[in-house]
């Protein structure tokens, strides 16, 4: 009995592996979140205190946040979508899910604010829970419905945030960016599946025909130009790294995302490695 492993392996329910992974992290935050409830917020006990706390938060945090929305009817006459110019319509959907998010969040600071005040008599599931999490420092369960998936802390995810809204707020006003930060999209998936619908129609070529192929490149080959695809930041590579005297380090790499048109049966990239790619809690 002693020589049977402790735990079962995925494989043997016909899962991935990494699922082992996905399993030790939720359990690591139930224990943490048993610690919390054993040992109790790290608060002021007094009412009057930890309105304070909650007031002075909720303003520090609105600060942080930007100060308007994007014009989302300006942003669709801008960017018409057309088949010609497929990447309007992610920039588009980006812009509506981030002006979503930005709304949920000001408006959870703020009616915080007016309770806390005694402008605002009633209080509903919802403020109380997201009084909760701001005082765990954990981010509401009302902004994770319109959210991108993240684990960090509250004060880290509204900085995040504000990065990630200022991206797309610098896409809108100057155009598509010479290097798209990949991880700052809501729907990854919708961006590279724009990326190969326009080399399809540009091509001529069935979509089911294409796949995407990648190659790295140096910051110093920004400025060019290329018509065959978009160079994208925000992979990050776990398990190994690249050598840095034949290539630039992994944490600042862009990479050149390129469709090219191949038989996926008989096709096998020449001087490549395979690496699967997954999208994770950031």
């Amino acid at each position: 009995m002693l020589s049977l492993p402790q735990d079962t392996e995925a494989g043997i329910y016909g899962m991935h592996p990494n699922v082992d992974v996905i399993q030790k992290i939720n359990n690591t935050s139930l224990f943490i979140d048993a610690l919390y409830l054993v040992h109790g917020p790290a608060v002021p006990t007094k009412i009057s205190d930890i309105e304070d706390v909650l007031i002075d938060t909720c303003t520090i945090l609105l600060e942080q946040l930007p100060e308007k929305e994007f014009d989302e009817k300006a942003a669709r006459k801008k960017y018409p979508l057309s088949q010609k110019e497929s990447l309007n319509n992610v920039l588009v959907l980006e812009i509506d899910k981030y002006n979503k998010l930005l709304k949920t969040i000001r408006i959870t600071l703020e009616t915080i604010i007016r309770t806390m005040k005694g402008q605002e008599i009633i209080i509903s599931p919802e403020i109380e829970d997201s009084v909760s999490s701001i005082l765990k420092n954990k981010i509401p369960a009302s902004w994770w419905k319109v959210s991108y998936p993240s684990t960090k802390m509250l004060g880290a995810y509204i900085a995040d945030f504000s990065k990630r809204f200022q991206y797309i707020m610098k896409w809108y006003n100057d155009g598509p960016p010479k290097v798209f930060w990949m991880s700052a999209l809501f729907s990854t998936h919708r961006f590279l599946t724009t990326l190969t619908w326009n080399y399809s129609c540009k091509n001529d070529i069935p979509f089911n025909k294409l796949s995407i192929d990648c190659s790295l490149t140096p910051q110093s080959d920004v400025d060019e130009s290329h018509s065959d695809g978009v160079r994208i930041s925000g992979l990050f590579l776990e398990g190994a790294k690249w050598d840095s005297t034949t290539i630039i380090s992994i944490y600042t790499y862009l990479m050149f995302w390129k469709t090219a048109s191949f038989d996926s049966a008989s096709h096998h990239f020449r001087n490549s490695v395979a690496c699967t790619t997954y999208l994770i809690f950031s």
